[in-house]
């Protein structure tokens, strides 16, 4: 039952427009044990809490038409307090445009939303009412109502007991068909409080703005661009120059995502979730993805997203009608010197690197380099076999490096320059090449994303070097060059060089290769790009039920934000191929072309920890990565939520599992991780109902570890179940299916 308070606002002839009249204000959740004080003093509204260090963070609102809605934010420490913040706005831009949804409704990545009429403006706060959430370690004070065109909602404020985070979200609606959607997020400051601003330039070092350099804000203003105008080509590059972090455009290129801001009493640091934020794109650049500007005496500093994407295709993020839409951003304040919330800010990303794990190898697949062939063009057009040197370390190496991660898988051969060579020639040159640039600490494996003969688009996966043609052109070169005489339907040619050399004519074929060579195979974008419909379409064939189809790759595709975790159309198909028959698993991928000292690849990121205690060396081969996919004894992650042990009934990653003489499964998971958790659940299916039970997380704060000890008493007819973990900010990490054995 709501609990209703009327709040009665004064009207003072200063100030003519600051009546309100009424503003209902309700406790939709109340703990009266909430380590979250929450107050009403006439005009205002603070919230209070403790954080580490013996001190106190208190954040007032004010609630008249003339106050910023941030009053202040302050730290208290006995009897001293100090603000930090003062007279803030939270400023949120919405860009409202249209799905096309007359191919694949909303599960599409081919779509361009900029190139239909679209709108843009401003969400405007007109305060009716506040409603709070108050739980025991954490509170969301909830403003409404939140308005532009056909989107209305509320502006939710969140702050977590023990933490300094503030989470702010514009939560709106809609009622209208086919919205897709993009949007900005910022808080508005006074200019005599902003002292300069500071970020870490991508692909540079930190540089600082002393405010009166900063540019003036401008409207936005429509760029008209074609597929082909897309990155990489001089005319996307002219184009988008001022929106896309060009000189004195205000938007700033920004690593880590975060801009930070020098106040008198401290510092401020926004930004955005780290993986939700970015909607899906098959490049990875720096589009300027935050801004600082001067407007009429404020500042205005936040996270914004690039309507233009990369050119090619920029499908925005699904807003399906009726679904709650949750904009978020993120701010950080610091009592601890000039810039100290923008060094914390990076502790949320550990850095925007994937975490090192005991008994772990980071492994992370399916990019697009082309490295191979335009390293086999250049040495053409010089006439050597020498490598030349901007071969010698190419940027993905470090790029990946930086990131964290031990073992790469590579997609090559997927688009990129032509070279006139044969594919064995471009096959010998990619082994090489792999063994050259793995280096005992990164291992880069060869791998392609083929799309031959199944159907749709898939990855291969050998556990050593494999030679194997396809295509017929391809196919009678290969024979010419091994000075093989033209057969029909040759599978396997064994050549004193190059070992096996296999001719792939058909689906049947493709079984045969990964069965001679123990590869791995698995859907690449299921559901969605060129595999739309798939791996569904060929569930039936015994290329897919062999334990060789592994299963399908996850990654965060397409963007919706009513959803409370990321990836759900690969999460789901997970489900769903487990009902199908046959124990399948998906891992992450990548999914990303070229790379450079400036991209933003650790917000597109995902990585799978594979149960490995060493690195393989390439020359010894790396049965045991395919291996331990095979298994299942690793987990998938964002970065920011890891689950470093995962015992079912004692057993480390168990493939299977029996119920006690009570019917319980007993689960022990060890959890870490950076933002504050939200839920776990685990997910168990009967073959035709999927079932979910799950563990309210929200009594953490920020950084933390906790072992997880849950009975599960699966229903009487399941057949499998897993675990999912996710934080407030949709970071998290999953694991692979379990099957029921019964006594």
């Amino acid at each position: 039952m709501k609990t209703f308070l009327i709040i009665f606002m004064a009207c003072f002839a200063a100030h003519p427009n600051s009546l309100f009249g009424k503003v209902s204000f309700a406790f939709e959740k109340r703990n009266s044990a909430s380590e979250i004080q929450i107050e009403r003093n006439g005009e205002r509204l603070s919230m209070a809490w403790e954080l580490k260090k013996n001190k106190r963070a208190k954040i007032t609102f004010g609630l008249r038409s003339s106050d910023a809605l941030i009053e202040s934010l302050r730290f208290e420490s006995g009897k001293a307090s100090k603000t930090i913040l003062q007279r803030a706005n939270p400023d949120f831009q919405l860009f409202i445009g249209e799905r096309n949804l007359a191919k694949n409704k909303w599960t599409v990545f081919f779509d361009n939303p900029d190139t239909r009429p679209y709108s843009s403006g401003r969400l405007k706060l007109d305060l009716k009412d506040i409603t709070i959430d108050q739980l025991k370690k954490r509170a969301t004070v909830k403003f409404g109502n939140l308005s532009f065109e056909d989107f209305s909602g509320q502006l939710w404020l969140t702050v977590y007991a023990g933490s300094p985070l503030v989470h702010l979200e514009a939560v709106i609606k809609t009622e209208k068909q086919a919205r897709a959607i993009v949007y900005a997020a910022g808080l508005s400051l006074p200019e005599e409080s902003v002292q300069s601003i500071r970020y870490h330039r991508a692909g540079k070092s930190l540089e600082s703005i002393d405010k009166s350099d900063l540019a003036s804000y401008r409207e936005w203003k429509h760029v008209e661009l074609n597929r082909n105008d897309g990155i990489g080509r001089s005319k996307f590059k002219q184009k988008t120059s001022l929106l896309y972090g060009g000189k004195d455009a205000g938007f700033l290129k920004a690593k880590y995502r975060a801009v930070g801001v020098e106040l008198e009493g401290g510092s401020l640091t926004v930004f955005p979730s780290p993986h939700k934020f970015l909607y899906p794109l098959d490049f990875a650049e720096n589009f300027g993805g935050n801004y600082a500007w001067r407007k009429k005496g404020i500042i205005e500093t936040g996270i914004r997203q690039p309507p233009l994407g990369d050119g090619r295709y920029r499908p925005w993020v699904n807003a399906p009608p009726k679904t709650a839409q949750h904009l978020d951003l993120f701010f950080l304040v610091s009592d601890d010197g000039p810039y100290a919330s923008l060094a914390e800010v990076k502790n949320f990303t550990n850095d925007d690197r994937f975490p090192e794990l005991n008994g772990y190898k980071r492994f992370s697949s399916h990019y697009h380099f082309w490295h191979t062939r335009s390293l086999i063009k250049e040495q053409k057009r010089l006439g050597t076999d020498e490598i030349p040197e901007p071969f010698k370390a190419p940027p993905f190496v470090a790029k990946i490096k930086e990131a964290g991660i031990d073992v790469i898988h590579l997609a090559e051969f997927h688009g990129g320059p032509r070279t006139g060579e044969s594919r064995l020639t471009e096959l010998q040159k990619l082994h090489e090449e792999c063994k050259r640039l793995s280096d005992g600490k990164l291992l880069v494996l060869p791998g392609e994303e083929p799309n031959c003969h199944l159907g749709g688009h898939w990855i291969s996966f050998f556990p050593r070097p494999v030679h194997w043609i396809f295509g017929e052109k391809e196919i009678r070169l290969a024979e010419k060059s091994l000075g093989l005489k033209t057969a029909g339907k040759r599978f396997v040619h064994r050549d004193a060089k190059l070992g096996a050399v296999y001719f792939i004519h058909s689906a049947a074929d493709v079984l045969k290769l990964m069965e001679a060579e123990d590869g791995l195979m698995w859907t690449a974008h299921p559901r969605i790009k060129s595999s739309t419909g798939y791996p569904d379409k060929y569930k039936g064939e015994a290329f897919y039920q062999s334990p060789h189809y592994l299963g399908a790759a996850w990654k965060a595709m397409p963007a919706d934000y009513s959803r409370d975790r990321l990836g759900e159309r690969v999460l789901d198909l997970l489900d769903d191929m487990n009902d199908w028959g046959q124990p399948k698993m998906i891992l992450g991928e990548a999914d990303l072309f070229e790379l450079n000292k400036e991209s933003e690849l650790y917000g597109h990121l995902n990585v799978n920890y594979l149960k490995m205690d060493k690195l393989p060396r390439f020359e010894e081969g790396w049965d045991e990565v395919l291996e331990t996919l095979r298994k299942g004894r690793y987990f998938t992650s964002t970065g920011e939520v890891l689950i470093p042990s995962l015992r079912i009934n004692g057993k480390e990653f168990a493939k299977q599992a029996t119920p006690d003489e009570g019917g319980k499964i007993n689960l022990e998971v060890e959890l870490r991780w950076t933002f504050p958790l939200s839920f776990a659940e685990i997910i168990g299916s009967d073959g035709k109902k999927t079932y979910r039970e799950r563990i309210e997380l929200s009594e953490t704060s920020d950084f933390g570890t906790r072992t997880v000890r849950h009975a599960y008493s699966p229903k009487k007819d399941l057949k499998w179940f897993r675990f999912e973990v996710w934080d407030v900010a949709e970071n998290g990490a999953f694991t692979q299916p379990v099957y029921l054995n019964r006594p």
